[in-house]
């Protein structure tokens, strides 16, 4: 790696660095306060909420409506809820635990346990029609125990990732498969002594996939969070809570503005008839889990359960989270929604110098859009550089959605060789880590050279005087005319340029 990249490489990191030092701790949100989704006497649990690609909103739960466990849903089309439709029939037996989804072809996944066969398995079904017609139910393990709580996701490179726990004879692991055309053998996640459950995926805007789960640690009931993030390969796990409460049955997601949220649920001595009951909690990373905040409590009730948290966010920038609730004797799904998650974002969209390669002394133009794709009017500092030298800085006003483009001139007196132009955004008030990533922004190189460097080589020097040579004496049209040797750009190879070229001779970059 060249001295002046490592200095290009140097100085982004310097720059990354301060933007995060003035970075804010977040943008907070309110909440709706809770709203009954479903009113069954059965129950009505493990729910799992998607928005997909017609906007409507998709809750898929089970119930135990017809005697045993069926997977049921809900849509929301921004009018009303739909009836609660039936998804599976199988009555002899407990289909539980779905998660669902929507890839980036339309195609609706869901998938469940079912102990159909004897022990659990995961299965699932799919609709390329937005749920007017499904597939065949299709066994997706077949495990000699049971397998339970699937979790769902599509990764940026179009994967499918199947996340399950599985019991081993002894305690709980994490197991997960993928599908890209066709499906992978299973990979063990997990090797820990004590249960792994309850996985919860989420994929980032960075195309990094988490994964989020309850581990027993072996002491009483306490069960706490651990992740593990996949960029290519698994980080080290890394635990989220620390307590001597039972946290359990997490939810994973990450916000527009780049806040990634874990909702789970723990149990709280309460005292009285039934002394420990669950509330949910959430905690927050606006740093891709280099900080956490505190473990904030969600839900208050003091006499009746409220857990397994599903969470996402919803186009019209609010995020909705689901859970069971059994205040009225038996469990239904609640809904809250929070205000909107307001994101602030500028960018720089591209730079785009008029030559790539010039003589010393010559002027450069070059071009930068910045685009602020927040929410807010924003103010901001668009600078642009050469290596690590500035060329410039322009204060930039930009609404929500619109760009500007600024020329900035480069005289190249004082250079020579190759320059990589890059240009930044400064930070805005607001602008979190995961929105960073397009505040910087490289496009290629600019090449100064000396006039009579034939060679390109940084120097004039006999080599180029041999390829000046060859060219003296002719004019546009004929074989041997070099335009590169017409110094004076008058089409002709001629005694003024050998002027010119002597001028020159011996001078290097």
């Amino acid at each position: 790696m060249s001295r002046k990249i490592t200095h290009l490489l140097l100085a982004s990191i310097l720059l990354l660095v301060i933007i995060l030092a003035t970075t804010p701790l977040g943008n907070t949100v309110t909440w709706s306060g809770e709203t009954r989704l479903t009113s069954h006497k059965a129950w009505d649990v493990g729910q799992s909420i998607f928005q997909m690609q017609d906007d409507r909103i998709w809750v898929v739960w089970q119930s135990n409506r017809n005697g045993t466990f069926d997977i049921f849903y809900a849509t929301y089309d921004w009018s009303s809820w739909s009836d609660p439709i039936q998804f599976t029939t199988m009555n002899s037996s407990h289909d539980v635990d779905p998660s669902v989804m929507q890839t980036n072809n339309g195609t609706i996944w869901i998938v469940w346990q079912s102990n159909r066969n004897s022990n659990y398995d995961i299965f699932y079904k799919t609709s390329s029609n937005n749920g007017a017609t499904w597939s065949n139910t299709t066994q997706l393990t077949e495990n000699p125990y049971d397998d339970w709580a699937p979790s769902i996701i599509q990764a940026t490179d179009g994967t499918i990732w199947v996340f399950w726990q599985y019991f081993n004879v002894t305690d709980w692991e994490l197991l997960y498969k993928t599908y890209n055309g066709s499906w992978s053998n299973t990979t063990q996640l997990t090797t820990n002594d004590y249960h792994d459950r309850y996985p919860s995926l989420a994929k980032m805007r960075d195309g990094t996939i988490w994964v989020v789960w309850q581990y027993y640690t072996g002491t009483g009931n306490d069960n706490e969070l651990l992740y593990k993030t996949y960029n290519g390969s698994w980080s080290n796990t890394t635990q989220l809570t620390e307590d001597t409460k039972n946290d359990a049955e997490p939810s994973i997601m990450q916000a527009r503005d780049g806040t990634i949220w874990v909702f789970w649920s723990r149990e709280l001595h309460r005292g009285g008839i039934d002394p420990w009951q669950y509330d949910l909690f959430y905690k927050t990373s606006i740093d891709y889990g280099a900080t956490w905040s505190e473990d904030i409590q969600f839900t208050t009730d003091a006499d009746w359960e409220e857990d397994r948290p599903s969470a996402a966010q919803i186009n019209d920038k609010t995020i909705w989270l689901t859970w069971q609730y059994d205040k009225d004797d038996n469990f239904d799904i609640y809904y809250e929604i929070s205000s909107e998650v307001i994101l602030h974002d500028v960018a720089i969209t591209s730079i785009t110098p008029n030559s790539t390669m010039v003589y010393r002394g010559e002027t450069v133009s070059i071009s930068v859009t910045a685009e602020n794709q927040g929410d807010e009017n924003e103010i901001f500092t668009v600078d642009c550089y050469a290596n690590t030298t500035l060329i410039g800085s322009e204060n930039v006003t930009l609404s929500s959605g619109n760009s500007t483009t600024t020329i900035f001139s480069w005289s190249t007196s004082n250079f020579g060789g190759i320059y990589t132009i890059t240009a930044n955004a400064s930070t805005v008030p607001g602008e979190l880590l995961p929105s960073l990533d397009n505040n910087i922004y490289i496009n290629g190189t600019v090449q100064i050279r000396i006039l009579g460097d034939l060679d390109l080589d940084d120097d004039v020097d006999f080599d180029d005087f041999i390829i000046f040579a060859a060219s003296y004496g002719t004019s546009v049209g004929e074989p041997s005319y070099n335009p590169e040797a017409d110094l004076d750009n008058d089409d002709d190879v001629d005694f003024d340029d050998f002027i010119i070229f002597a001028g020159n001779y011996g001078i290097s970059i």
